[in-house]
């Protein structure tokens, strides 16, 4: 195991900061290369065909993952009725929809399956698609209970956001070592971590019910502020094709050194627009080490500092 502390986790994203990294020998963009959503050109239709169905198990496998965990935690999660629609909107949109190569817009009840004989699956699969026809969740009203975000926030990176990022992790890092460049599964175009840093890091929902604030917010009404991450997404994309120096290439973090990763690195934090915009100015938009912040004299108000600690800690 490579990530066991949070220097281990500091020194990751030191590497990741510091280094421009390449991929499949072309120096990887910041942002996500044009074209990543797209299908492969294989050589053949057979492979075409093949690939496709390795991908509809993958997708197969992720959405009983899921539901098994849910299943598991959702008394804990202590989701109202909108809540957990939401999650299922949350599954069937961002999820499937977005799945690469998002060629799962036609995916069926029939499509699924249920490997794990798990109660009442295919139950929850339909009624995760039907809102391919309805979007609508109902209105929720905002829980001001810290405490019951606080362990929405672990059980949400522990056993979703965590283990969804090792199954990723993990196919990911199959697929370069199994398959030459031009024909791999999930192709030489960052689709799956594409696929990671958006859908699933960034958009998995009910992991950010307590919010941050730097200490230069006012809290003035027309004040324009910025929904920012302290850690750019593009740290956690990035990780699943990187060269780790002690393996030599790319690693499979488990999904405990993922809940390590994102417990530390994952913060949100409200941002005046001139802080955001000094963050840019200094370079450190979407590639920067922990100490960003500090280097642009940003700091978290003085009455979250230990809460923001507390929930940062490993």
């Amino acid at each position: 195991m490579l990530i066991q502390n949070e220097k281990d986790i500091v020194a990751l994203n030191a590497y990741w900061s510091s280094t421009d990294h390449e991929w499949l020998g072309k120096k990887h963009r910041i942002n996500n290369p044009r074209g990543y959503v797209k299908e492969p050109i294989y050589t053949s239709e057979a492979l075409r065909q093949k690939y496709r169905a390795v991908r509809l198990r993958h997708i197969n496998d992720l959405l009983e993952l899921i539901y098994e965990n849910y299943l598991h935690k959702k008394s804990l999660l202590a989701l109202t009725e909108v809540e957990d629609r939401r999650l299922k909107r949350y599954v069937y949109s961002e999820i499937i929809l977005n799945y690469p190569y998002k060629c799962f817009n036609t995916f069926e009840p029939k499509d699924a399956t249920n490997t794990k004989g798990l109660d009442g699956y295919m139950d929850w699969v339909e009624s995760v698609l039907a809102y391919r026809i309805d979007s609508k969740t109902g209105y929720n009203t905002y829980s001001k209970d810290v405490e019951l975000h606080k362990k929405r926030r672990q059980i949400i990176l522990q056993y979703f956001v965590a283990e969804i990022a090792h199954f990723i992790n993990r196919i990911q890092v199959e697929d370069i070592k199994n398959n030459i460049p031009g024909s791999r599964v999930y192709g030489d175009n960052h689709a799956l971590s594409a696929f990671l840093g958006q859908h699933i890091i960034r958009m998995f929902p009910h992991k950010e019910g307590i919010q941050f604030h730097s200490s230069s917010i006012t809290g003035v009404k027309g004040e324009k502020v910025v929904y920012e991450h302290w850690t750019p997404i593009s740290f956690f994309r990035d990780l699943i094709w990187i060269h780790i120096p002690q393996v030599s290439g790319p690693y499979v973090f488990s999904s405990t050194e993922w809940y390590k990763i994102l417990s530390y690195a994952y913060r949100t934090v409200v941002v005046s627009e001139t802080e955001d915009d000094d963050l840019t100015a200094a370079g450190f938009k979407s590639k920067r080490s922990f100490e960003a912040y500090s280097k642009v004299g940003i700091e978290i108000c003085k009455e979250e500092k230990k809460l923001w600690k507390e929930l940062h800690s490993i």
